[in-house]
Formats: C-alpha cells, sequence, structure tokens
C-alpha cells in the first residue's frame, strides 16, 4: 500500500479529536483528554492505594521487622534461594553434595527448615503477585 492509499481524515487530525471528544475547538479538545488522562490517573493511583497494606502478608509469614535488622531466620537459611540445580552439578555434583535438585529443604550445602523454605516461597509469590503490580511504602518504620 502506497503513503497516497492510506485513508486521511478529512480537516486533520484535530478535526478528529474535536469529532471523538464532542467540542468545537481545539483547546477544548485538549481540555477534554487532559481531564480523561487525569481520571484515569486517579483511578490507577486509588487501585494502587488499595495495595499498599500487602506488606501485612510478609511480616506474618517471615517477620519484616527481623529480616530488615538481619536476623531473621532468612538471613540464615539461604538455601531457599540458592537451589539452582545446575550450579550443583558444575561444583561436582553426588561427588561433593548429598542432593542435587530442585527442592531447598533436601539441600546438604545450605540447610533450609520448613519454616525458612514457605517464607522463601512467600517472597516469591509476593513479588510476583503484588511487587510487581503494586505500589509500595517502605516495608518497616526504620526502612
Amino acid at each position: 500500500m502506497n503513503e497516497s492509499d492510506v485513508p486521511r481524515c478529512k480537516g486533520g487530525i484535530k478535526a478528529e479529536v474535536m469529532k471523538m471528544t464532542s467540542t468545537t475547538n481545539w483547546y477544548a479538545a485538549y481540555k477534554s483528554l487532559q481531564d480523561l488522562c487525569d481520571a484515569a490517573l486517579d483511578d490507577a493511583t486509588e487501585k494502587a492505594q488499595k495495595h499498599m497494606d500487602t506488606w501485612d502478608y510478609l511480616e506474618n509469614v517471615i517477620g519484616l521487622e527481623d529480616v530488615f535488622a538481619r536476623n531473621g531466620f532468612l538471613n540464615t537459611e539461604t538455601g531457599n534461594f540458592q537451589q539452582d540445580e545446575s550450579i550443583f552439578v558444575e561444583l561436582g555434583g553426588y561427588e561433593r553434595f548429598l542432593y542435587v535438585g530442585e527442592d531447598p529443604r533436601l539441600n546438604d550445602h545450605f540447610p533450609t527448615t520448613k519454616r525458612s523454605y514457605f517464607g522463601g516461597e512467600a517472597v516469591s509469590k509476593f513479588y510476583a503477585n503484588e511487587a510487581k503490580k503494586s505500589s509500595l511504602p517502605a516495608p518497616t518504620h526504620g526502612f
């Protein structure tokens, strides 16, 4: 298709925008579009505000104050974040480790309790479902 074959808006883009916004001049059309954008931003902000308390989920599972003070169980039991099977194979596999696999609870190099395992799963779930999609405040008072 040639450029000359492309249908043109009669009156140009300004006329089309005025038709879309049911206005009679460019200033009114511009203001109408700005109002639509402002309303959309307000709506998005309101939805984000509803998610502002989502740190509660992690607080109940891992204790954020302890984690950020560097004395929580996720600070000392890091196996649930270190379970890449290919790295264990590269570092010697079964010649060096009792377990080589995806389950960090069976990891003999980085011991991981059930509590830490479920805490790590909660962090991963929180990141995927909340943190990537929400506007969040500081997670703790001293953060």
